[in-house]
């Protein structure tokens, strides 16, 4: 009985202890594509579904464009030399070999450094009211 007793016991032991282990949800690249921003610091981040990212900190007067990846729960961001000659004309500082790494903390937030980016979304397109048979003179 008592060793019954015990195995019982250990069970429950460790079946509470690996139930109440926490579980790292892994987000899905479909899920990161899209706009994130922070008002209060004035950064943007648009992510692309061709794996190229645009970056900018307009309160550091700054941007970097490249290529990322997801690994787990982190976005890594590779910053690299533009692709035409154009994208450096501009009054911004252009950040170029530079890994920044990012927080998911899930599919609508991103964290940078101590600062939390919010998914932007739009409004999909209202269809035009319907106007009355009579017309709008009744």
């Amino acid at each position: 009985m008592y060793i019954t007793k015990n195995r019982f016991t250990c069970f429950w032991v460790f079946f509470v202890l690996f139930s109440c282990s926490t579980q790292k949800s892994i987000i899905s690249e479909e899920l990161v594509y899209g706009s994130y921003t922070n008002s209060k610091n004035k950064i943007s981040l648009i992510i692309k579904s061709d794996k190229s990212f645009l970056f900018k900190q307009e309160l550091l007067r700054e941007f970097s464009i490249g290529s990322w990846k997801l690994e787990n729960d982190v976005l890594i961001l590779n910053c690299e030399h533009p692709k035409y000659s154009i994208d450096y004309l501009t009054s911004y500082t252009l950040k170029v070999d530079t890994v920044y790494r990012l927080k998911m903390m899930d599919s609508d937030k991103i964290r940078f450094s101590k600062k939390i980016l919010k998914k932007k979304y739009t409004k999909p397109l209202q269809a035009p009211a319907r106007i009355p048979s009579g017309g709008f003179n009744k």
